[in-house]
Order: C-alpha cells, then structure tokens, then sequence
C-alpha cells in the first residue's frame, strides 16, 4: 500500500515539474464578453460556439444547444426551425439556462434583437 502512494506522489509531483495539466472542461466563464453562447452539454458541457451574428440556418450546429448564456448587451431569439420560424424562445441580455431540455435539440436560427429584454418572447 505504501508503494502505490508513493508511486502517485511521485507520479503527481513529475507531472507539477513539467507544466502538465489535466485538460480544461468547457465552463460558463468560458463565453467571451459581447458574444451569445451554445453549448452541446448541459450545464456549460461540451463543444462551445460563441455567435455575434444572425444566422438563419445553423447548419451542423442545429439542434445541439442544451445549455446557453447571453454576455452581450442585447437579447437573442432562438428559433427552433431554420430561416427563423417555429417556436421562439429569448435570451435576454445576461441571461442564461444550464439545461434548456427538449427545446436544445430544436434550435436550429438565432437573431438579435436591438433591445436588451424580451419583451413578449417566452424567455428561455
């Protein structure tokens, strides 16, 4: 038993000498300031895309969204269908869901709007 603790110590200390990291999880943090975020994982998991454009087809990032944050000043429709149709939902500016269920496999066109809120929209 004492030998497999000292092998890891030593293991962990080796790897501390020569900078080596465990790789970084995608995180909240990690969506810059002024962009609308999508991730494909609940809870700020997975592959990140960060957007500051309208885009009516999402292409191969259609129906990936599970978690988003908002960090630009205006509010965002996600759209559940291409080209802008179907149901919509809003991210508010500063607004964020970790888990946006059933509707993060629909997400399929995004467009800013020019004011902060949601106004009438259903807010995610």
């Amino acid at each position: 038993m004492r030998g497999t603790t000292m092998a890891g110590a030593l293991a962990l200390s080796l790897t501390a000498l020569m900078g080596i990291a465990p790789a970084a999880q995608a995180a909240k943090s990690d969506c810059t300031s002024g962009k609308l975020c999508g991730w494909y994982n609940q809870n700020y998991g997975g592959t990140l895309n960060q957007y500051v454009n309208d885009y009516n087809d999402m292409g191969g990032n259609s129906d990936e969204w599970h978690s988003v944050y908002n960090r630009s000043s205006v509010a965002w429709l996600l759209y559940e269908d291409k080209d802008y149709k179907g149901t919509v939902k809003c991210a508010a500016s500063g607004a964020s869901e970790d888990d946006l269920g059933s509707f993060g496999d629909k997400v399929s066109s995004i467009k800013k709007r020019t004011v902060a809120g949601c106004g009438s929209y259903n807010p995610i």
